[in-house]
């Protein structure tokens, strides 16, 4: 009788830890790929519509080093995910009930999102007389005016490439900025969630100008945010939704962090907004 008690905690212990190895994170993300990339590859002459800002980013920076093929950023994002986990020598080995425990905790977790956004909604009608949209699409408001199976196609992009620049590129980035100029590792991440959340939250009103450049865009994006009242509550609501993605990258993985994001953006963006 004490066998079931004792190993428990292992178990869980284990799963824990194998939803954030990169093995396991590279087999869950890879469905969520291949339905994107697909998605946009049936849709012909009019998949460009369907592709996201993140997905644009990295296809020109990929295009300038002479890198310009359709499965070019897919090869990439799986091959980075390899080259960790041949690093880290872990098992290369996930179970069905691993993956789908990731599957859970993703929809757990998109469910979570979704009521910090009605709070604060609800926060903001009841402290100010403001006249707010309720939470919606974390992705680039346009995309919206799409049908639905297309808005479906672009949300699973956006949770896979806007996470994959986001949370894990970026942020480790700025990580060790702040550590190379010796800031402590507790406030060194916090500086990091919040700078990265910051520029995630102004990605979404990057104005179409190819002629400005990446500063640019960010400061044109803040100063059209600080112009228009009605952008408040999707800015601060898209920075609070880049620290919750920050934080649960941290603590549980690429892979959930991606299935969390996609999934919020296909509730919220397609079941709920259907119901308007």
């Amino acid at each position: 009788m004490t066998t079931p008690t004792a190993t428990a905690p292992v178990d869980s212990l284990a799963y824990w830890n194998d939803t954030r190895r990169p093995f396991a994170n590279l087999v869950f993300v890879l469905p969520w790929i291949v339905v994107y990339e697909l998605g946009v590859w049936a849709t012909g002459a009019g998949g460009e519509a369907v592709r996201n800002g993140a997905d644009a980013w990295l296809r020109t920076t990929l295009s300038t080093v002479g890198v310009s093929s359709a499965m070019s950023l897919p090869l990439f994002v799986l091959g980075g995910l390899l080259v960790w986990h041949l690093i880290t020598d872990h098992p290369s080995c996930v179970s069905g009930d691993t993956l789908a425990g990731m599957f859970a905790e993703s929809l757990l977790f998109a469910f979570v999102l979704i009521l910090l956004g009605q709070g604060a909604d609800m926060l903001l009608h009841s402290a100010f007389v403001l006249d707010v949209t309720p939470a919606s699409p974390i992705t680039s408001p346009p995309v919206v005016s799409l049908g639905w199976g297309l808005r479906l196609i672009s949300f699973v992009g956006a949770g896979v490439y806007e996470e994959f620049v986001f949370r894990l590129c970026l942020l480790p980035v700025a990580y060790f900025l702040l550590r190379g100029l010796l800031i402590p590792h507790t406030p060194a991440v916090v500086g990091a969630i919040v700078a990265t959340s910051v520029i995630f939250g102004l990605a979404h009103y990057l104005p179409v100008d190819p002629e400005v450049g990446t500063r640019g865009y960010l400061w044109a994006a803040g100063v059209q945010v600080a112009a228009k009242p009605e952008l408040w509550f999707g800015f601060a609501f898209r920075t609070l939704a880049g620290v919750f993605f920050a934080a649960l990258f941290y603590w549980r993985g690429f892979g959930i962090t991606v299935g969390c994001h996609a999934l919020y953006d296909v509730v919220v963006g397609i079941i709920l907004m259907s119901r308007l």
